[in-house]
This record gives C-alpha cells, structure tokens and sequence, in this order.
C-alpha cells in the first residue's frame, strides 16, 4: 500500500506533462496578456446602474433578513 502511493501520484503527474508534449503557449499568454490589461477587473463602471436598478438595496434587506433569522435560530438577541 505504501509503495502505490507514490507510483499513483506520479503517474498521474506525468500525465499533465505527457499529455501535450512541446506545445508552446506563448501566443496564448500574450493574447490573455493583451485583454486583461485594457478589461475592466472591477463592477465600478456599473454602480449608476446597479443603484439604479435598487439591486444593493435589495441586497442589504435579503442580508438583514438572514441575519435576523440566523440570530432566531440561535436564541440570539434580534435588536441591534
């Protein structure tokens, strides 16, 4: 049982590397490279719409709601 372990792990490692030998991924890490630097990494550019559309303010009420039953449930005291 000892002695599986290790041919197992290898041999399951070896297949990542076995699997697509020599493929260069250079074009496709420039390409990832070139998109990411001009996207967008954050939902700032669409705060007027989502204040717009109340989906915060629905958010904190769901929240709120959770938080009440949660405390319910655990014989917490429900008033803040």
């Amino acid at each position: 049982m000892q002695i599986r372990t290790p041919v197992l792990v290898a041999s399951i490692l070896a297949t990542g590397i076995l699997a697509h030998p020599g493929e260069d991924h250079s074009a496709e890490a420039k390409e990832r490279s070139a998109f990411t630097k001009f996207s967008k990494k954050d939902l700032s550019h669409c705060t007027e719409k989502i204040k717009a559309r109340g989906i915060e303010a629905r958010a904190l009420v769901r929240r709120a709601a959770t938080v009440q039953k949660a405390r319910q449930k655990r014989s917490l005291s429900t008033s803040l």
